[in-house]
């Protein structure tokens, strides 16, 4: 993920009050994020919404398709954390 993204993300659920940070002892530069009590009870909300939506839409397709799918997310997983790898290494 683009590190700008995420950092201004990180920036708007601390300062909402949604996550909670812990600095790694031994190197500031890492941190720890957690949900806060106000981040779960955002996350209790969403969650049955959205594995409902998962349940309905997946519902429609036969095993075999669902199967397939979930190997084609992995692969594409696979592919992206390789190109990440090699884009960085460069």
């Amino acid at each position: 993920m683009d590190k700008v993204a995420v950092s201004r993300a990180v920036a708007r659920l601390l300062a909402s009050g949604r996550i909670e940070r812990e600095y790694d002892a031994t190197d500031r530069r890492r941190s720890v994020l957690r949900l806060s009590k106000a981040g779960y009870a955002i996350y209790d909300q969403i969650v049955p919404l959205a594995l409902a939506f998962e349940r309905q839409v997946l519902g429609e397709l036969p095993a075999e398709e669902c199967a397939l799918l979930f190997r084609l997310l992995d692969r594409l997983d696979e592919l992206e954390l390789r190109a990440e790898s090699t884009h960085h290494a460069s």
